[in-house]
C-alpha cells in the first residue's frame, strides 16, 4: 500500500523530523528498555556487540587471626556476549506527500513503523525467537520457578514466593511482565468468599513492584525480573534511510526505519519464571 495526499488524514512528511518519532517511544514503551525490566546499553557505532565480563565464583574470603598471613584468592571470570540484530520497518508514501508539510501526516506514519518495531521488540525480549531475531526470556535455561496451584488464580501467593526465590538466588527483583488478561483477573479477586472488596486497589504494582502488561507474555505466566542483571543494548539510535530509486517509475518514496538491538542475560538466576495456573 502506498499512502498518497489524498488518503483521508494524510498530509506531508519532513522525513528529517520524524526519525524522533520512532526513537522515543522505543525508549519508553518496549519492555526491553524499561529500567525495572533491564539495563539499557549503547554499543560503539558499527559495533556488532558487546562484551559483558562476568564473574562465575567470588574470591574466597576467610577469618584470620592478627598478624596471620591472608591466602591470595582469584575470582573465576567469564563474559557474555551481547550481539546486535537488525529490526526494520518500511513503508512507501508518494512524492507529494514526502514533499508537503504536515505534522499530523509525520506522526501517523511515524506511528505506524514505531508500533510495529515496538512489537517485534517485545516479542523477541520475552519469547524464543528464530534467528535472525535475538533470543529472549524464554531461551534462557536454568532459570528460577514457581508453580502455582490450580486452574485459575485465586490468590497472590506466587509472586510471593518467586521475590522469596529471587533472594535466595542473590537477586532482588525490580519489576514484573504480566499478560493483560492475567491482570485483569488478578484486578478483580475479592479478599474473601463472603466480600465484594478487591484483593488488590491495583495492578499496576504487585509485591511493591511495577507491573508491564504484554499481550506476549503467554497465559498463566509472569516473569519477574532483577533488571540489574539483564541488558538491553542499542547500537546508536533509530536510522532512517529515505530512498526513491526502487520506485522511480512511480514517483514514489520508500522510508525505512531500522534499529539494532540484542539482549544478554548472563545470569539466569536473575530470571523468575511465575506459573499462575495452567492455561488451556
Amino acid at each position: 500500500m502506498t499512502f498518497l495526499t489524498s488518503t483521508e488524514g494524510n498530509g506531508g512528511i519532513l522525513p528529517t523530523e520524524y526519525s524522533a518519532l520512532i526513537t522515543k517511544p522505543l525508549a519508553e514503551q518496549a519492555l526491553a528498555f524499561q529500567p525495572s525490566l533491564s539495563t539499557v546499553m549503547s554499543g560503539a557505532p558499527g559495533a556488532h556487540e558487546i562484551i559483558l565480563p562476568s564473574i562465575e565464583s567470588d574470591v574466597d574470603a576467610a577469618w584470620v587471626a592478627e598478624g596471620e598471613e591472608i591466602t591470595p584468592d582469584d575470582p573465576d571470570m567469564g563474559e557474555t556476549k551481547l550481539t546486535f540484530a537488525k529490526v526494520a520497518g518500511l513503508t512507501i508514501v508518494s512524492r507529494e506527500m514526502a514533499n508537503d508539510s504536515s505534522p499530523q501526516a509525520q506522526e501517523i506514519v511515524g506511528n505506524s513503523i514505531t508500533r510495529s518495531i515496538i512489537k517485534q521488540i517485545n516479542r523477541a525480549f520475552l519469547g524464543n525467537l528464530e534467528a535472525p531475531a535475538p533470543k529472549g526470556l524464554a531461551s534462557v535455561a536454568a532459570i528460577n520457578q514457581v508453580n502455582g496451584n490450580g486452574a485459575s488464580i485465586v490468590n497472590l501467593d506466587s509472586f510471593a514466593h518467586a521475590v522469596s526465590l529471587a533472594a535466595t538466588s542473590g537477586h532482588a527483583l525490580t519489576g514484573w511482565a504480566l499478560n493483560p488478561t492475567d491482570a485483569a483477573t488478578i484486578a478483580t479477586l475479592k479478599d474473601s468468599s463472603e466480600s465484594n472488596r478487591r484483593l488488590v486497589e491495583s495492578v499496576t504494582t504487585l509485591e511493591g513492584l511495577p507491573v508491564f502488561l504484554n499481550p506476549n507474555v503467554p497465559l498463566g505466566t509472569a516473569w519477574g525480573l532483577d533488571g540489574t542483571s539483564i541488558y538491553t543494548g542499542l547500537r546508536e539510535d533509530v536510522e532512517l534511510a529515505v530512498s526513491d530509486q526502487a520506485f522511480f517509475t512511480s514517483d514514489r518514496v520508500a522510508i525505512r526505519a531500522t534499529a539494532r538491538i540484542g539482549f544478554a542475560f548472563p545470569d539466569a538466576s536473575a530470571i523468575t519464571n511465575v506459573k499462575l495456573y495452567t492455561a488451556e
